[in-house]
């Protein structure tokens, strides 16, 4: 998980770097001769200062990224156990109702009892489609 964003800083950095350095090069001459005219040094280091803040910005953006889609895989995961574990235990215990209901031989009760077992089912769905 830390490979990606660190392999990202440093390319950035270097790349960066790098470009900045042909860019001297190819407009302002020889760095070796751009380094010796008075306050060019710092500059350089500045420039390669702000090459190393933007790669770990951009290292951390991409350690954020790849944190985030394993908390969402995550989440996911635990969403499609709940919803398999509802399934598996809630349809026989509804089963176990209304055969219950139904044993009674009362019509209000075997009435009251499908509502409430197809309100639950309902219910189920509405969550499964949600999610």
């Amino acid at each position: 998980m830390y490979k990606a964003p660190i392999m990202i800083a440093s390319s950035l950095f270097v790349l960066g770097t790098v470009v900045e350095i042909i860019a001297i090069e190819l407009w302002r001459g020889p760095l070796v001769e751009w380094l010796t005219q008075p306050q060019k040094l710092p500059v350089l280091l500045v420039m390669i200062g702000i090459n190393a803040v933007q790669g770990s910005l951009f290292g951390y953006a991409a350690h954020r990224a790849a944190r985030n889609r394993t908390k969402l895989r995550r989440a996911e995961s635990e969403h499609h156990e709940l919803t398999h574990r509802l399934r598996e235990e809630l349809r026989p215990a509804l089963s176990i109702v209304q055969y219950a209901a139904y044993k009674t031989s009362d019509k209000q009760c075997i009435e009251i009892c499908n509502r409430a077992i197809k309100r639950v089912m309902h219910t189920v769905a509405g969550a499964e489609a949600a999610a």
